[in-house]
């Protein structure tokens, strides 16, 4: 089994690459884990730090995969800040995509990835991206979301998703929507396919 490792910081649009790459490549092919279903509850309040997710379980989950093992992904609700009950049935396919803020922080983590991508967006971009999204999805008071990415997101996207810029093996700069050069974007997922899959793969 591949395993292909997209971390990029908070609306740097890592979770829209990511859903692309797994149809690229086939639903049938590639399965998709997003590590913000693996969130455990803030700490001390902060929904940001590395102990917030439970990445030993993303590990344990991982080598089910490998032994050809069924597993159930949880699922984080956003909007009540807990697990729901629902859960996903996982089974073992030809690759898996992994995508989270800190998916390549833990060593543990990144040295099973064959493929490291980091997604990279300025600051104020990011934060424009996630004001409209929370805003609009979340129904969240702009005042709220600027105070939490300047006391929470921000510090701790430098102390643990930047980082993974200086050890992924490929980095897409999407400060300008990638959606909006559509060639340049399956360019990136055809070096992505190549190195992982194979050129007949890549097409």
């Amino acid at each position: 089994m591949k395993i292909i490792s997209i971390a990029g910081g908070s609306a740097s649009g890592k979770s829209s690459f990511a859903r692309r790459l797994q149809n690229r490549i086939g639903k049938d092919k590639a399965n998709l884990i997003c590590e913000d279903d693996y969130y455990l509850g803030a700490v001390d309040g902060n929904f940001d730090h590395i102990d917030t997710k439970d990445h030993d379980l993303i590990l344990a989950h991982i080598n089910d995969l490998k032994a050809g093992k069924t597993i159930q992904i949880p699922k984080y609700d956003m909007t009540i800040h807990d697990r729901s009950e629902d859960v996903e049935e996982m089974q073992h396919k030809e690759v898996l995509i992994l995508e989270g803020t800190q998916i390549l922080y833990p060593k543990r983590l990144s040295r099973i990835a064959d493929c490291k991508i980091y997604i990279d967006a300025p600051d104020d971009i990011r934060l424009a991206r996630r004001m409209a999204r929370d805003i609009i999805e979340r129904k969240r008071d702009p005042e709220d979301i600027i105070n939490q990415y300047l006391e929470q997101v921000k510090p701790m996207h430098y102390r643990y998703t930047y980082p993974a810029k200086y050890v992924a093996d490929v980095i897409i700069n999407n400060e300008f929507s990638m959606y909006k050069n559509p060639t340049r974007l399956d360019r990136y997922i055809d070096i992505i396919i190549n190195r992982v899959m194979g050129p007949e793969e890549a097409g």
